[in-house]
Order: structure tokens, then C-alpha cells, then sequence
């Protein structure tokens, strides 16, 4: 008999290459759930940016045709996962995955509302039965 134990190590040499690693791990993903390749990397570029990102730089991150990356923008923010922001004084819009995060933040405040709804209910649930037990008790005691 053997014991097979899985560690995590890191095996990129770089931040650059780290980057590279992940936008090809999307891009695959993408690929699974039968969307162009480009979509995952291109949404994975957004995703790590701090900044918004204008379409020319993500053509130079991605390595497509600034059609491709345009068409592949587009879609991914007709599915909400990025949005387009313009900036005063320049013609270029740039686009942010920022909303994607703020969506997540907001889910998760949700689900912890929720959690707190359902713990409410659960103690609300609680106290009603043991007052029926209190009510029954007291209810036979008299009978006797």
C-alpha cells in the first residue's frame, strides 16, 4: 500500500510568466465552455489589471487582432463580466473587470444576509417549539 500527497509549488520563475500561465489557463477554460479562447485570455487580462485597459494594450497582452479583441469585449460585456469606462479627455475607452469584482462583493454580501436570515429562522424555530414543549408540559401538569 501507498500514500500519493499533492503539494502546491511554485514553478514559474517570474510575475510575467505567472501572468502569461493564467491567461492561458483561462483561455482553456474558455475553450471548455465553448467560447473563443481569446474571451478567457482577454478577460483574464482585465481581471489582473489594477487600471482599466484600453483595447490596444490588451491586443498587445493577449496577442490578437484588435478585431478579435473588440468583438471578444464586446461579449463579454453583454454577459456582465466586464464594463467600459471612458476617461475625460481622452477618445480611447478603456475597459475594467472592476464590475465583475464589485458583482462578486455583492453576491457575497447576499449570501452572508442570507446566512444571517436563515440563523434568525433557525432560533425564531427554536424558541417556538421549546415553548410548546413548555406549553404541553404545563398543559399535562394541570391534567394531573
Amino acid at each position: 500500500m501507498f500514500s500519493c500527497y499533492y503539494t502546491f509549488t511554485m514553478t514559474t520563475t517570474s510575475l510575467a510568466e505567472a501572468h502569461r500561465r493564467f491567461l492561458a489557463n483561462l483561455s482553456q477554460i474558455s475553450e471548455f465552455w465553448g467560447l473563443p479562447r481569446a474571451t478567457g485570455a482577454i478577460f483574464g487580462a482585465l481581471y489582473l489589471s489594477p487600471e482599466p485597459v484600453s483595447l490596444d494594450r490588451l491586443v498587445q497582452q493577449v496577442g490578437v487582432t484588435k478585431g478579435t479583441v473588440s468583438t471578444n469585449v464586446r461579449a463579454l460585456e453583454r454577459m456582465g463580466l466586464i464594463r467600459k469606462q471612458l476617461r475625460v479627455g481622452e477618445r480611447t475607452e478603456s475597459q475594467s473587470a472592476a464590475f465583475y469584482q464589485e458583482r462578486l462583493q455583492a453576491m457575497e454580501d447576499f449570501f452572508k444576509s442570507l446566512d444571517t436570515l436563515v440563523a434568525t429562522l433557525l432560533q425564531i424555530d427554536r424558541l417556538r417549539a421549546s415553548g410548546l414543549q413548555w406549553l404541553t408540559g404545563a398543559a399535562k401538569r394541570k391534567a394531573k
